[in-house]
């Protein structure tokens, strides 16, 4: 990496930083009028990359479609269990599980905490979980790390080392439905450090690989980056799951075939067995 590299990364690690530092738990309450025991809410978990894209139009789109909606600034530097405890004070502070219904949509980092959250707190009003899953951002974590060990721990702490060496917590879809978005679309950040993601074995897409549990999923053409964004598709996937415990007949079920070295970035998909 040459200097003018370094420079560029230390100073998006350090407004990552700074970003985390200073962003604010969001609520928008849907009705004022309805008690919290007649009506539903749902939980967003962010993940990393909300330092970078923020959570503006994840709020913007999911805010007043007929529930309340609340997205904790959760993710700490120390550990998971950092995370668990702030996400678990957010949910006792905001009285999340006096709700009829409680809906959660997790990101990456988001579905780790959650899961570790359920595991502590069995007894919980979650109706139906929608989780973000990709088979290639997963392993950008352990990839910054092995590539750039002390800038990201600038940034980040020691959260990000943890979760990478952290297998993935499933749990059980016994009275919840669980659906899976999985993301067919590689990050220019995992191309760009491809070499060491790929270390741990090859890509799959089989839903096997993934360790989830699921009542329904689907895959789309989008990568971890405009999940942050993009709603076209996945926003009335996600709202029409947490109505029905389905995702629509029109829901994609298989992945995209893409050679992810021909770097076209715009295309979607990895095939099995592609590495």
């Amino acid at each position: 990496m040459n200097f003018k590299a370094i420079i560029v990364l230390i100073v998006w690690c350090l407004n990552a930083a700074i970003c985390l530092a200073h962003r604010k738990d969001i609520v928008v309450i849907d009705d004022t009028t309805i008690s919290l025991s007649n009506k539903e809410a749902i939980l967003i978990l962010p993940g990393f990359n909300s330092k970078k894209h923020g959570v503006k139009d994840i709020r913007d789109y999911f805010s007043h479609k007929g529930y309340d909606v609340y997205i904790p600034h959760y993710l700490g530097r120390d550990s998971l269990q950092q995370c668990v405890n702030t996400v678990n004070d957010f949910i006792n502070e905001h009285h999340l599980s006096e709700y009829k219904k409680l809906h959660v949509f997790s990101y990456i980092a988001g579905t780790w905490v959650l899961n570790l959250w359920l595991k502590q707190h069995p007894q919980n009003n979650i109706a139906s979980i929608v989780y973000d899953r990709s088979p290639m951002q997963e392993r950008v974590p352990f990839a910054l790390v092995e590539d750039n060990p002390f800038i990201f721990k600038l940034a980040l702490g020691n959260i990000l080392k943890e979760f990478a060496k952290t297998p993935y917590p499933s749990i059980q879809n016994d009275s919840k439905h669980l659906g899976v978005i999985v993301e067919n679309k590689p990050t220019k950040l995992f191309l760009k450090h491809k070499k060491s993601a790929l270390k741990s074995g090859a890509i799959t897409f089989n839903l096997d690989s993934l360790h989830q549990n699921y009542d329904d999923y689907f895959y789309d053409c989008i990568n971890h980056d405009e999940m942050y964004f993009q709603f076209k598709t996945i926003g009335p996937e996600i709202l029409y799951f947490f109505k029905n415990g389905t995702f629509s007949k029109e829901a994609r079920k298989e992945f995209y075939d893409y050679n992810l070295y021909n770097k076209q970035i715009d295309d979607c998909g990895i095939p099995n067995g592609h590495f």
